[in-house]
């Protein structure tokens, strides 16, 4: 599968065509390795497009998207055919044949395993100014000690709990597995 930003007509007979984001779906048929020098490669996969206008039905009555691969794109082997894309281009996606119709596959995307998507950027909040930072900058200094007599080893608000130490010598044979329920 592959996502391109392209124009895109409503019709045939629409003058006034619109940037979108447009997918392509395809069976791989070959990987081509393009080594221009000792770090310099790319690697190609050429491709049996589906033609988009006769092959494709973006959402079906249960919202599959289906293609049909007696539909494709260069089939004339026409000098102005590029079945060819990078290999960072592509998505991969596999097809499960339809239930009801023989010629249609369902198109089911993956998840590449180990990705993790986290977003763009840090998310902010619409401010009447501008723009405000959900997660502000810390600023570490402010909460740096001078001398450990700077530092609060009691809790204020909460009520406190004493603790005898005789009790705690006493309890020295203690086991965890008295502690079970």
């Amino acid at each position: 599968m592959l996502k391109a930003i392209t124009q895109s007509y409503a019709s045939t007979k629409d003058k006034n065509p619109i940037l979108a984001e447009v997918s392509f779906y395809g069976i791989l048929t070959d990987i081509i390795e393009l080594y221009y020098s000792k770090n310099l490669k790319f690697v190609l996969f050429k491709c049996k497009w589906v033609n988009n206008n006769k092959g494709l039905i973006e959402k079906d009555d249960y919202g599959f998207t289906l293609v049909n691969f007696n539909h494709l794109l260069y089939t004339r082997h026409q000098l102005s055919d590029e079945p060819f894309i990078f290999a960072s281009q592509a998505q991969q996606v596999f097809y499960v044949d339809h239930p009801m119709e023989k010629e249609w596959r369902m198109v089911v995307k993956l998840k590449p395993r180990g990705f993790y998507d986290l977003g763009d950027d840090t998310p902010t909040i619409e401010h009447k100014e501008g723009h405000m930072e959900l997660w502000p900058e810390q600023q570490l200094d402010d909460t740096t000690f001078e001398t450990e007599e700077d530092i609060e080893w009691v809790r204020e608000g909460v009520p406190g709990l004493e603790i005898d130490p005789e009790t705690l010598e006493s309890n020295e044979a203690y086991d965890e597995d008295d502690n079970i329920s």
